[in-house]
């Protein structure tokens, strides 16, 4: 018994490094892995597609009452947004046009992915060439009037009244980059000052985890890395506030229904607003905004045309899940609409 006992012992130690290197082998095999990894992570998304009313100016690219999808994705940033919105907007061209290159207006527009993805900071550069690099300036007196003169001998109007260079910077890029980006193109790393619910940049101080999506000179989805701090998101509500009280239109107030949401706890998120009605612009090559809304506002008579520079940053791609605007009355319906709905009201019904 003894010596059965003894073998089997000799046995298992000749055998051990034999088994384990089976075990090793069995581990690496892929099969293996698959078998023994847990089920992936559903994604926690939701979203909202709908009419938004703003009070903004008209003109063949704004409407005061236009559609708009939002979208939060729990654990995810800016970076997976701008993929959801490659697959949505490229998705939606080869579902319709059975195509990713589409027409505009004469010029082709390539939707198909990867699209080009570039900083703000890197447009502006390009853009003012002999100027000093706005990135490595702080908003001393000294800086910040430098970057002033860079900006108005470039030809940006009102430079004078930037209160910081980040505000400057974002200035200097919706006049003399904008028009110029035919083709999509995710401008990211938007300075904090004028993106109050956008994240921090992990590496990069002063700046946003946000792109805004730009096609054909206009804006078209706006995203970014949801503000979760609700000690920060605070500080920069009230800051918008004393915007708003020394004049400034398109700033927010203290929103606290929101802050109050943020302290119960908020995961990691990534936030996206697009504009549906310039995607069908873009889609259908149509050069106004009116022809792809069954009932547009219309201009009161005599009434002069707004320029395309008076309007809101946002324009109708919208900021992803911003804080309500102020109450504003329902615009009131364009003639032909009114018509149209006092028509049916008197139509007799079986």
């Amino acid at each position: 018994m003894r010596a059965a006992r003894v073998c089997a012992a000799r046995v298992r130690r000749a055998c051990a490094p034999r088994v384990r290197a089976a075990r090793v082998r069995h581990r690496a095999c892929a099969a293996c892995r698959t078998a023994r990894a847990p089920p992936p992570r559903p994604r926690l998304q939701v979203y909202e597609l709908g009419r938004v009313f703003r009070n903004e100016g008209l003109s063949t690219r704004h409407n005061p009452e236009f559609t708009s999808i939002e979208v939060y994705q729990a654990y995810a940033d800016f970076t997976d947004m701008m993929e959801l919105t490659e697959a949505l907007i490229a998705g939606a061209a080869q579902e319709v046009l059975g195509t990713t290159v589409v027409q505009y207006q004469g010029t082709e527009v390539t939707l198909t992915p990867p699209w080009r993805r570039v900083t703000m900071h890197e447009l502006v550069r390009q853009a003012m060439p002999g100027g000093p690099d706005l990135e490595a300036l702080s908003d001393s007196a000294e800086d910040l009037a430098r970057a002033v003169a860079a900006a108005e001998a470039a030809g940006v109007p009102n430079a004078a009244e930037a209160a910081s260079v980040g505000n400057l910077v974002a200035m200097c890029f919706d006049e003399l980059c904008e028009e110029h980006l035919v083709q999509p193109t995710f401008v990211t790393e938007y300075p904090v000052e004028v993106s109050p619910l956008a994240k921090r940049h992990r590496t990069k101080p002063g700046l946003t985890e946000r792109f805004e999506l730009f096609a054909t000179g206009r804006e078209l989805a706006n995203a970014f890395s949801e503000l979760t701090d609700p000690v920060d998101q605070r500080r920069r509500f009230e800051a918008q506030a004393a915007k708003k009280a020394a004049g400034d239109e398109e700033a927010c107030g203290v929103d606290e229904d929101f802050l109050a949401a943020l302290e119960h706890g908020m995961p990691p998120t990534g936030g996206l607003g697009i504009g549906i009605d310039r995607v069908v612009m873009l889609l259908t090559d149509s050069a106004s905004i009116k022809d792809v809304i069954a009932f547009p506002l219309l201009r009161s008579e005599g009434t002069r045309p707004q320029g395309e520079g008076e309007q809101g940053e946002a324009g109708e791609a919208g900021e992803a899940n911003a804080p309500p605007p102020q109450q504003q009355s329902k615009a009131v319906p364009p003639p032909a609409a009114a018509a149209a709905a006092a028509a049916a009201a008197a139509a007799p019904t079986e």
